[in-house]
């Protein structure tokens, strides 16, 4: 039997047990439709393709487009020809 003169130590303070939160109820309170508040923007799910990002042509530049070939390019335009090296 336990001696009456030792005194019992104080029983461990346990955490409480997490609570799930009820709607409406103190934790989360539940939204208020407000009449003044404007409707939710709904998404487009088929939103029109934007094209390429591509920006203007500069002053005195071709508009060339993806998928479009100049016909000719001016000459002062193209690199050098490269010479093929010597045969050794």
């Amino acid at each position: 039997m336990a001696d009456p003169d030792i005194p019992t130590p104080p029983a461990p303070d346990l955490p409480e047990p997490p609570r799930t939160p009820q709607p409406g109820g103190p934790d989360i309170p539940v939204p208020a439709d407000n009449p003044d508040s404007p409707p939710a923007p709904v998404e487009d799910p088929n939103p029109p393709d934007p094209g390429p990002d591509i920006p203007p042509p500069g002053r005195g530049e071709p508009d060339i487009r993806p998928g479009d070939i100049p016909q000719e390019l001016p000459p002062d335009s193209l690199p050098p020809e490269i010479e093929p090296p010597p045969a050794i």
